[in-house]
């Protein structure tokens, strides 16, 4: 998959904490964790406008519910085969 590189500021005070989770072995680098964060807010927005437009307009059209589901389902998986950690 290509990627693009982007460049963000952070106060000081969130480096701290990204860097603390690398530390702690949670993330493999700032740029894991970034990525994590990403995918997951991008979850959350998709979730969030899903609610919003069910609240708006009703039951979502079959179609519409079988799209977002499929987007979430998407966006979950990749997360949990990059950063779900073992737990056994």
């Amino acid at each position: 998959m290509a990627t693009e590189v982007t460049t963000i500021r952070l106060p000081p005070k969130d480096s701290v904490i990204i860097d603390q989770f690398v530390d702690a072995g949670e993330f493999k680098s700032r740029s894991d964790f970034m990525r994590f964060a990403i995918k997951k807010t991008i979850f959350e927005l998709v979730l969030k406008e899903f609610h919003e437009k069910v609240a708006k307009k009703g039951k979502p059209t079959k179609k519409e519910e079988e799209q977002v589901m499929a987007e979430l389902k998407e966006i979950k998986r990749e997360l949990w085969k990059k950063y779900a950690k073992d737990i056994s």
